[in-house]
């Protein structure tokens, strides 16, 4: 059984910092709030989604929040690069591993990226937006799927 890399690929693999905090700026602005890079940082020490709702402050102004932010992605993810470490790690740790993403991010737009750099092959999983909110599930099905010990998760992640 191969060992199983899992990365996360905002802020890991790609350097999407400047792109996502502009794009959500102008989500807050179009709901009419202002965001500010400080406030925008600390969305990253718990769930994002989380720390969105409770700076809106009201479910209907949250909704429009993320149609704005979904709406906007993929213009905002042209303008995203990966690292530019990412090649040699991607494909050295490809040689004797399985590689798997949990992202936040659609998988189609991390995928599209992986691949301006022939990278999307790599990867034997890539668990987006789409597959299901909270990371730990993600990463516990990313490691069920790569056949790998979920157990071996748990005692980590926590």
């Amino acid at each position: 059984m191969s060992p199983v890399v899992i990365f996360d690929f905002d802020g890991v693999l790609a350097d999407s910092y400047e792109q996502i905090f502009k794009m959500v700026e102008e989500a807050f602005s179009a709901i009419g709030m202002k965001l500010n890079k400080s406030q925008y940082s600390d969305f990253y020490l718990t769930n994002v989604k989380l720390a969105e709702k409770k700076v809106v402050n009201n479910e209907e102004n949250f909704l429009k929040l993320q149609k704005q932010i979904q709406d906007k992605t993929p213009q905002f993810y042209k303008l995203v690069n990966l690292f530019p470490f990412v090649d040699q790690v991607v494909n050295e740790l490809s040689d004797e591993n399985k590689l798997a993403i949990v992202s936040s991010t659609r998988s189609e737009l991390v995928t599209g990226k992986l691949a301006e750099k022939n990278l999307d092959k790599k990867f034997d999983l890539i668990l987006g937006a789409q597959s299901e909110t909270s990371k730990r599930n993600k990463l516990i099905s990313a490691m069920k799927e790569l056949k790998s010990d979920p157990d071996e998760l748990k005692k980590i992640y926590k």
